[in-house]
């Protein structure tokens, strides 16, 4: 014989197993097309419209992004300064803006020296257009869903 729960424990026990089985249903209904880029789509966009046709109107860009992150390639000098974090403006002074599917690369100067700097998408913080007051940030540290990682198989 099993022992019976009071009716509030046995009313909580279903409610927990039916809120279990919706959030399991609901999880499946998402569509699994959101890989970890996905949250740059926009950036990626508005810099290859950029790199395409320049800035626009009193547009600017302030990006700032992880600079220990793999990928990134920025002068000695600044890696050493800024070893963590760094942020630089596409404004006045920026040159050869190229757009991949990953990453960006352009040409900055740092004490009058040019330099390519080269930003893997995902190691972007912030994307900030003060010119229209949007600031858009992203959690570097957040790994991709189950989904969006290649099926072995």
């Amino acid at each position: 014989m099993t022992p019976s729960l009071p009716h509030d424990l046995r009313t909580l026990a279903v409610a927990m197993m039916m809120l279990a089985t919706l959030t399991s249903h609901a999880a499946a209904q998402q569509p699994c097309t959101a890989a970890p880029l996905a949250q740059y789509a926009e950036v990626r966009s508005t810099l290859a419209d950029v790199a395409k046709r320049g800035l626009r109107g009193r547009h600017y860009y302030e990006i700032t992004f992880r600079t220990s992150f793999d990928g990134v390639i920025v002068p000695d000098a600044q890696r050493a300064k800024y070893p963590e974090e760094m942020t630089f403006v596409l404004q006045h002074q920026f040159e050869r803006l190229n757009v991949t599917a990953d990453r960006f690369s352009v040409n900055l100067w740092f004490k009058g020296i040019k330099s390519r700097v080269t930003v893997p998408f995902n190691a972007v913080t912030y994307f900030v257009d003060p010119s229209v007051n949007d600031r858009r940030e992203f959690d570097v540290g957040t790994p991709a869903r189950a989904c969006d990682r290649p099926q072995s198989g």
